[in-house]
């Protein structure tokens, strides 16, 4: 009890010394002629808040007023937020207590939000002030205005307002976001941004992944312990030092440049900066991911083994919630920590319901870009950012050069990551990039593209016996800019991976779907590029597709343009028929008619079964009472039986499937590594 008591008086005696000598100051500082009325209750409670960092300071209506305001300012010459004894090095709540007190002609102490360190921005930084009871009538704007004259040009108040008697800046505030400003690209960064933008030494730049801060970034994500994340001897070193991150993201802005943006309740002293710091040296292969891992556990046997900061400008604020704070590093590293081999992540780890996943986009880590410019395609680069920048005048928006691809990628039953006939959507894309005058995809590019986008998005792909599927999307668009009628000269081939469900929730379990024979639109027209999986033959089924689905019918089938007379394909896929006599009867690979590639594995398939398989024109009228099954086929839908056709007034039935749930269990059962591949169509992804 005597150390108790004895640590006690210590505390009150310092205390003691700090509130003399603030009242001391306030006596100085105080400033000649008429004031407003202010109990000296209320300032001597309000300078021991001041005193005391940031204490609960409640307000009765009698006692006077508590403002809430929001603060601007340009840091690149303060030495961060808190005031400091003596009034030097120059701070952000100095220089405003200055102003404040010239306002009210009386000293006040204005209370923020969050201590902010040298070099750090902020668009709207919380702040509250106690006044007394006497105000103009328009004191808002008068005050406002007469503020902002008095204050330096790089701080401005931006909003000023009465609180409730309990809010407090710090206390009240329901979170901070850090933001930090990447330049890694070649060329130099814009010379305005220079105070607000670290850009990256050109040896920096050279073995920069933006792939690996991505990675590096959710590192950091929760509850984690920042002991090493902060500067030697300060007093963070004595307290707790776990802080808890809500959500930290890499968000690309513009080619070579990035930001951090970290969404916190609190940080400890240059914790950020540090974290900044250190995730550079993870994206430059300096320092491993599980080195970080040992250094958030507070456990690290090194002495001081963070990279300190990355750099000494460039800092950029994003607007708050309730305070907000940005981060300046400087050029610092200490320590030594061998560089790993990147770690993929495991399958399925993504947390996502996969038995309820239908067909709709799921935001996933990374894809992949090619550019095809001056007759040569450029090394692919990896992108976590799912917006692309591209030019106004790009030809796919005004001359529609766009083709797209899917195929599916599987987690099989011994472990593996296969994709399902990828090769045959290959030369299906060339195919299409010849009738569009585009350059086609190499096969070592397709490859590359492939199996990197499918490894670093490991996590999404739906483990084995969930029911769902890794859907691989390659595209290809003209996006060079093109006013004139012409092919574009630069191309951008993109590859990205999404986890996908069944594409007709209704038809699981091969239940089968309605559908409507459409007389009223053509998919495309019989010389024309229906052959192609070109992005405009789908916009042109758009709205034949919305009527169908709004009189019930999730699936429509079209006929040939010329004569209405020839079945061709349903919207999403191929049609397929079985005969009474067990024959499999699809429509020939027609100039209008999209060359399906589950419908090519389906008819091998079915051959090696045993079935005739015809290739050939279906006459709908004639031929449509001879079918005892009808599917739709493709790499989206798989086989999704159909229970009935409607054309008009009159409607066909179709029995329960038997030959064609034979040939979806076996398609089934080879993706998912449970059969042999008979004819090589999985492609086995290189995960190590």
């Amino acid at each position: 009890m005597g150390c108790v008591r004895k640590a006690k008086g210590v505390l009150q005696a310092a205390e003691r010394q700090r509130y003399g000598q603030l009242l001391r100051r306030l006596k100085v500082s105080a400033q000649p002629g008429p004031c407003p009325s202010h109990p000296p209750e209320l300032v001597r409670r309000s300078v021991q808040a001041a005193a005391a960092g940031a204490g609960s300071l409640q307000l009765g209506e009698s006692e006077g007023h508590r403002l809430r305001l929001r603060v601007a300012y340009d840091g690149s010459r303060y030495h961060g937020w808190a005031r400091v004894k003596g009034g030097s090095p120059l701070t952000i709540a100095g220089v405003l207590d200055r102003a404040f007190s010239l306002l009210l002609r009386r000293q006040v102490f204005l209370c923020g939000a969050s201590r902010t360190d040298a070099g750090v921005h902020a668009l709207g930084q919380a702040a509250h002030v106690d006044v007394a009871a006497d105000r103009p009538e328009n004191w808002q704007e008068l005050w406002q205005r007469k503020l902002n004259e008095q204050l330096p040009d790089d701080i401005r108040v931006r909003n000023l307002e009465d609180a409730p008697a309990d809010f407090h800046a710090r206390f009240s505030a329901s979170g901070k976001t850090y933001v930090y400003r990447l330049h890694y690209g070649e060329n130099p960064t814009n010379p305005l941004e220079r105070l607000h933008r670290f850009s990256m030494p050109l040896s920096w730049v050279r073995d920069f992944q933006l792939s690996e801060l991505h990675d590096a970034a959710a590192l950091f994500r929760g509850q984690k312990n920042f002991l090493y994340f902060t500067s030697p001897g300060k007093l963070e070193r004595k307290r707790s030092t776990v802080r808890n991150i809500h959500d930290i993201r890499v968000v690309e802005e513009a080619p070579g440049q990035c930001r951090v943006e970290v969404d916190l309740d609190g940080a400890v002293y240059r914790m950020v900066r540090n974290m900044v710091g250190c995730m550079v040296w993870v994206a430059r292969g300096r320092i491993s991911s599980d080195c970080v891992e040992e250094l958030l556990s507070g456990s690290f046997s090194q002495v001081n083994p963070v990279p300190r900061s990355v750099c000494s400008e460039g800092i950029d604020a994003m607007p708050p919630k309730k305070a907000k704070g940005v981060i300046k590093p400087k050029a610092k590293a200490k320590g030594k920590a061998k560089a790993k081999a990147k770690k993929v992540d495991k399958v399925g780890a993504a947390k996502l319901d996969w038995p309820s996943l239908g067909f709709n986009y799921v935001k996933t880590k990374s894809h992949i870009r090619f550019v095809y410019k001056d007759g040569k395609w450029s090394k692919g680069k990896l992108y976590t950012d799912p917006f692309m920048p591209v030019h106004m005048l790009a030809n796919v928006f005004h001359y529609g050069q766009a083709l797209f691809e899917g195929f599916k990628g599987f987690h099989t039953k011994e472990g593996d990551v296969c994709l399902f006939a990828d090769k045959l959507s290959l030369g299906r894309m060339n195919h299409g990039c010849r009738r569009f005058m585009m350059p086609e995809v190499p096969v070592e590019i397709w490859d590359e593209a492939v199996q990197i986008v499918v490894k670093d998005n490991a996590k999404y792909v739906p483990p084995y016996g969930s029911g769902g599927a890794l859907y691989v999307r390659p595209f290809i668009f003209g996006s060079g800019p093109k006013l004139g009628l012409g092919p574009s000269e630069e191309y951008t081939f993109v590859v990205f991976a999404n986890p996908v469900g069944s594409y007709y929730k209704a038809a699981e379990g091969m239940q089968g779907v309605e559908a409507l024979v459409t007389d009223h639109y053509d998919r495309a027209a019989p010389l024309g590029c229906g052959d192609c999986k070109a992005a405009g033959n789908y916009a042109a089924d758009l709205e034949s597709m919305y009527e169908a689905k709004k009189k019930g019918f999730p699936i429509s089938l079209y006929l040939d343009a010329k004569e209405r007379r020839y079945v061709e394909e349903f919207n999403t896929s191929n049609f397929v028929g079985i005969t009474k006599d067990g024959k499999y009867i699809t429509p020939d690979a027609a100039r209008s008619v999209l060359n399906s590639n589950t419908n090519k594995v389906l008819t091998q398939l079915a051959a090696d079964m045993g079935i005739t398989v015809e290739r050939r024109r279906i006459d709908f009228a004639a031929e449509v009472d001879t079918f005892t099954e009808v599917g739709a086929v493709g790499t989206a839908v798989v086989v999704t039986p159909i229970k009935s056709l409607t054309r008009g007034d009159q409607v066909w039935n179709f029995g329960q499937p038997e030959v064609l749930k034979k040939l979806h269990d076996k398609v089934r059962a080879i993706q998912q590594g449970e059969e042999e591949d008979p004819h090589g169509w999985m492609t086995k992804v290189r995960m190590d």
